[in-house]
């Protein structure tokens, strides 16, 4: 599965070269959201931070270069899935694995504070009060 994430997350940063539909889109955004509730958690730490490192570059690069008109309706979809990648960092017990997922999920909230706050509108406010929840 980590492999597979990485490769999509390469696609989605590529605009030019991979056209999706809004739909498709929509499929990636909710492709965490899936995978942690079906794929159960490794024992080993190391493979179970590289995927979820892996599905936040996915998110941040659907944010990145995918956010347009057509995907603005997916936006519910983001913020489920950004919410099941908080829950699995606050239940990861190693704290350099911790870290590691920390980063990654902070650089998909830079990409959030960076999108175009039109297309996220009332989403913002639900991503920020997940992450106050998470620290909480």
């Amino acid at each position: 599965a980590d492999m597979a994430v990485g490769l999509l997350a390469t696609m989605a940063s590529r605009a030019a070269a991979y056209e999706l539909s809004p739909r498709a889109v929509a499929s990636l955004l909710h492709l965490p959201n899936l995978l942690l509730q079906i794929v159960p958690r490794p024992a080993d730490m190391t493979l179970w931070s590289s995927l979820l490192v892996r599905l936040c570059s996915l998110l941040a690069a659907c944010l990145r270069h995918r956010l347009k008109a057509g995907t603005q309706r997916s936006m519910g979809v983001l913020v489920a899935s950004t919410q099941a990648l908080l829950m699995a960092l606050s239940e990861t017990l190693d704290e350099t694995a911790g870290q590691v997922i920390g980063c990654a999920l902070s650089r998909l909230y830079e990409e959030v504070a960076g999108g175009d706050k039109k297309a996220m509108g009332r989403y913002c406010a639900h991503l920020l009060a997940d992450y106050v929840a998470a620290c909480c």
